[in-house]
């Protein structure tokens, strides 16, 4: 991630960092214990890596969470891979192996640079706070930080959220 703030500053592209948070996993951990948890959570990295095109990809990050590396898409284009995402994993039937299969929801957080930050630190902060926003606002959402404040859209509603 380093690299694409001087690359990205030199050519003058953007690029953007969703952040993912699995919704309501602990529900799968507790009724399907700690492997199977883990198992999910492997299988929704297939998910979203099945969602981006070269040269995008993604982390896991802190247990249930995934940061993604969109190089070269501004906000527009990085919100529609969001959404791309998030319909994977919500039509996605997980654990298919154990005989009882979950489904998973998504909250994402989307900053761009440099549009939202023109540092690493303070772009990941602000997608960890859209990632909040969404969150906060009942989950499988997804939030964008721009100047303005953080901006939430979901499947049900858009609702605009201050930081």
């Amino acid at each position: 991630i380093h690299a694409h703030i001087p690359s990205s500053a030199g050519t003058g592209a953007a690029f953007s960092i969703p952040f993912i948070d699995l919704d309501r996993i602990k529900g799968v951990v507790d009724s399907r214990g700690h492997l199977n948890g883990s198992r999910a959570i492997q299988e929704v990295a297939a998910t979203i890596r099945s969602c981006l095109d070269l040269p995008a990809w993604a982390v896991a990050y802190a247990g249930d969470e995934f940061v993604v590396v969109l190089p070269g898409l501004a906000r527009a284009a990085a919100l529609e891979t969001a959404h791309r995402i998030q319909k994977a994993i919500r039509e996605t039937r997980y654990l298919g192996t154990t005989g009882r299969t979950v489904r998973l929801a998504a909250s994402f957080g989307v900053a761009t640079y440099p549009d939202d930050a023109r540092d690493l630190e303070s772009l990941l902060a602000l997608g960890d706070q859209a990632l909040f926003s969404a969150k906060e606002s009942g989950r499988d959402g997804i939030a964008t930080a721009d100047q303005a404040g953080a901006k939430v859209s979901s499947s049900t509603a858009a609702v605009g959220v201050r930081r």
